[in-house]
């Protein structure tokens, strides 16, 4: 039960922090972390055997509810986990966005979850909120 309540503060902190900073900020963020971890930011990254892309978490045959897990193969003990929510201000984006970033996290000791959730306007920010949970 504890877990859940960080996850629950840990999940309405990032999405109230993607919601609070303007576009602009958002994006010379995102470059300055790229810069920061040399990521690649054109999503080239191969696909390596410690990744599991579209896993479903809702038995649904929705693409919407899916997550990429890194990492999750090769561990052989408990791991920090970090939940690693795309951006696209509820109307688009894909968990795809941060594979260079969900990759450097693996590569460095974390497992990562990489969820997608359903956009609007085929749902609210209510239904995007629900789809992360259940993730």
């Amino acid at each position: 039960m504890r877990m859940q309540k960080i996850l629950a503060i840990t999940l309405t902190l990032a999405l109230g922090l993607c919601l609070a900073a303007p576009a602009a900020f958002a994006t010379d963020a995102e470059k300055e972390f790229n810069e920061i971890i040399g990521a690649d930011v054109t999503g080239t990254v191969e696909a390596a055997d410690d990744v599991l892309f579209a896993v479903p978490y809702l038995d649904d045959d929705n693409a919407d509810h899916t997550v990429d897990l890194f990492g999750t193969q090769t561990a052989t003990e408990p791991m920090p986990v970090i939940i690693e929510v795309h951006g696209g201000g509820y109307i688009g984006g894909t968990s795809s966005i941060n594979t260079d970033h969900a990759k450097f996290y693996a590569d460095n000791g974390y497992l990562v979850v990489a969820p997608n959730y359903t956009h609007v306007p085929a749902g609210t920010f209510k239904t995007a909120m629900q789809d992360l949970f259940t993730a």
